[in-house]
Formats: structure tokens, sequence, C-alpha cells
């Protein structure tokens, strides 16, 4: 990654749909984290909203950022 998107990535904030068991989405939970970004995580298995809005956008795979 190039220092300069680094620096434009450094003030965001992510939201990410995930599930309990997911190996990716603990990974790209834990680097976003490790760089000090701000994260919302919505867990699938405890939302019928987020659910219906991967259903409705036809998102079939973990984790969406």
């Amino acid at each position: 990654m190039t220092l300069l998107l680094e620096r434009e990535l450094v003030s965001k904030n992510f939201t990410m749909i995930t599930l309990d068991d997911c190996m990716y989405c603990a990974k790209a939970e834990k680097l976003i984290k490790e760089r000090g970004w701000a994260l919302t995580a919505h867990y699938i298995e405890n939302n019928l909203w987020v659910l219906k809005v991967m259903k409705k956008a036809n998102l079939k795979s973990f984790p969406q950022i």
C-alpha cells in the first residue's frame, strides 16, 4: 500500500458484515484493528436486517467490508 493511500485510510471507519466462524473475517478484522482503524462489525447470525441486505444485494461471500 502506498504511503498516500495509507494516509487517506487513517481517518476511515469500516463496516464489515461477518460470520461468527469465518477465518477470512477474523483476518480482516485483525488487520483493520492492528492499523488503528475504526470497525463496526455486523454478525449475520445475530441480525435479520443484515441478512435481508445481503440477500437483496445478492452478496454471498464473507467478509463484506
